[in-house]
């Protein structure tokens, strides 16, 4: 039961297939829905598509290619994730960093990722300012209207990283953490796999870029077909303004920190809407408040383990007894043992130390 029943998690998903392929086939499928929403702008699946390969074939003519990293320092909107799509085109690992980055910690990501290049915008600082040729991409804009439209040819292996987060690690120095395509693919087949995503629904983007949900935001919504709201700042720092956004847009999915759903009214959910907490424990009274709404899964897992490992129903896990919130269980293709100091499996009931494979 522990060692098998309990992680037969086995699911199929596009195991060989990198996650800007993914996004290409879906783009070919559905060319004309909308991909990106952000304030008053809209694209379509075919423009986004046609725009990440113009920098694609760009940053390739520089040089970019598989086992490339190339950073990126952009305020939220289209052309981050452009630059993301890009960079994955061009067969590199995109290394988001924070556009308010004290320098010290800035400096120590750029030179422990040694990143091909630094894609960045008119308000940041200027080349000289770092070891890395930086290119503002609104100074492209000629340069790329003359790039090819098509998807290119690879034959990258998904093994490929397709990212690199960097986190406060254990003893406060960063760490720069490696997720591959079939990784992150899994995560986003998982989510369409749990009822969360689907074609034509609409759904948000809230974690920083720099913070690994936002990867699973954006390839979660972009692999299958749905329909991405790029929320500005003074929208995600008003939960008030927020809520009145979802229900006015018929938001289907939002991934929200339990602090911050503390703030919104589960009454005013729009209809059918889908939650996904992280992160931190919600309170029981909070879950059970929002579990009654419609889908609510609370999710945990370290960025090592892509996004999340574990993931439990808090509609069919939490009764109105519950003290405590539980993580669930592992979710698609992913192993979860309890292990005790000589590394063996605790029995049911006694307390261990989680290892997470898969």
């Amino acid at each position: 039961q522990i060692l098998r029943d309990w992680n037969a998690t086995e699911a199929e998903y596009p195991l060989e297939v990198c996650a800007h392929r993914l996004f290409e086939a879906q783009a070919a499928t559905t060319p004309d829905a909308v991909a990106l929403v952000f304030g008053a702008q809209r694209s379509s699946y075919g423009e986004l598509n046609a725009r990440a390969n113009r920098l694609a074939h760009w940053l390739r003519a520089r040089g970019v290619g598989p086992g490339d990293r190339v950073a990126l320092m952009l305020d939220r909107g289209f052309a981050m994730v452009e630059a993301i799509l890009a960079t994955l085109k061009a067969g590199a690992a995109y290394v988001p960093i924070a556009t308010d980055a004290p320098e010290e910690r800035l400096r120590f990501m750029l030179d422990d990722a040694t990143p091909s290049l630094l894609l960045t915008d008119a308000s940041r600082p200027a080349a000289e300012a770092f070891d890395v040729v930086a290119v503002r991409l609104d100074a492209l804009t000629d340069a790329l209207a003359a790039q090819s439209e098509a998807n290119a040819d690879d034959a990258m292996p998904s093994s490929q990283p397709a990212y690199i987060i960097y986190t406060s690690g254990t003893s406060g120095q960063p760490k720069g953490v490696l997720v591959s395509h079939r990784n992150l693919a899994n995560f986003c087949f998982w989510c369409r796999d749990a009822g969360f995503t689907a074609s034509g629904m609409r759904m948000t983007q809230f974690a920083p870029y720099t913070f690994d949900a936002s990867a699973g935001e954006i390839f979660a919504a972009l692999l299958v077909g749905a329909e991405l709201h790029l929320l500005d700042g003074a929208t995600i720092q008003d939960p008030a303004r927020l809520q009145t956004y979802m229900r006015a847009q018929a938001i289907g999915f939002s991934a929200l920190p339990p602090a911050y759903l503390q703030q919104m009214d589960p009454a005013l959910a729009p209809e059918g809407f889908r939650l996904l907490t992280a992160g931190s424990a919600p309170t029981p009274e909070l879950a059970r408040a929002w579990a009654r709404r419609g889908l609510y899964l609370n999710g945990y897992g370290p960025t090592e383990t892509t996004i999340l490992s574990t993931a439990a129903d808090l509609g069919a896990d939490l009764s109105e007894e519950s003290e405590r919130i539980t993580i669930g269980r592992p979710i698609a293709n992913t192993h979860l043992y309890l292990l005790d100091e000589r590394m063996q499996p605790v029995p049911v009931g006694v307390p261990g130390e989680l290892y997470a494979g898969g």
